[in-house]
């Protein structure tokens, strides 16, 4: 019966020290509170740097909701929003959601937080992944030349 108890207790703790971990950062995206907050750009931390070949890219959050078992990407803009994403953000965080795919193997999503306190979510198209992805070499090329 002590164990039990012992038990209970640890996991208790555990449960709370997870659910802490980032409560502003999940706050500000508005994700579960019983997400796992894994890291991100924020107070001068280092960054948790996603890679896919010669693709290198470091969202603003990652967490982990382990209900869904998937990870949700947070991205932080600086500009109101204007009633829809704009081609470029949904490009980068796409590209985040990509990789993190075939890192993990899961369909992630994405959280942008807006500068005026909305907060859209976006779904993983591996359709637009594949797209983007097929034109590094041709921004490779590019930036060699």
């Amino acid at each position: 019966m002590q164990f039990i108890l012992q038990f209970l207790l640890v996991a208790s703790i555990v449960l709370l020290l997870i659910t802490l971990k980032g409560y502003k950062v999940k706050r500000l995206f508005r994700v579960p509170l019983y997400c796992i907050y894994l890291g991100g750009n924020f107070h001068n931390k280092k960054p948790i740097l996603l890679k896919k070949n010669e693709m290198v890219g470091a969202p603003d959050a990652i967490f982990f909701n382990p209900l869904k078992l998937r990870i949700v990407i947070g991205e932080l803009k600086s500009h109101y929003y204007r009633g829809h994403v704009t081609v470029y953000e949904e490009a980068q965080v796409t590209l985040y959601m990509g990789m993190c795919a075939k890192w993990y193997l899961l369909n992630p999503v994405c959280v942008l937080h807006y500068s005026d306190d909305s907060t859209v979510g976006i779904k993983y198209n591996p359709v637009l992944f594949a797209e983007i992805f097929k034109q590094r070499y041709d921004c490779l090329e590019i930036l060699r030349s």
